[in-house]
């Protein structure tokens, strides 16, 4: 199985410590490789708040899933504190 994940993003500050940020997040599976056979298409759109703090941003982001699978929600809601490793 492989892979390809693209993700966009657009940060804009508001204030000095605080930022919203649009997101675009997908990626590409196939059982045979990247370019043949039977694959899958998933992506997602959200919006986010990104408040600094001296042990790193704290950020409240939401995604939507338009096109889910069955075991897929349509939303999220992610809280996290500190930089992502």
């Amino acid at each position: 199985m492989s892979s390809i994940t693209d993700f966009q993003s657009r940060k804009s500050r508001v204030l000095p410590d605080l930022s919203v940020v649009l997101f675009y997040d997908g990626v590409n599976n196939s059982r045979d490789g990247v370019s043949g056979g039977a694959h899958e298409y998933l992506y997602s759109v959200g919006l986010g708040v990104r408040y600094q703090t001296v042990v790193g941003p704290v950020r409240l982001e939401y995604g939507y899933n338009p096109d889910p699978r069955n075991e897929d929600s349509h939303d999220a809601l992610h809280l996290s504190v500190g930089f992502p490793f």
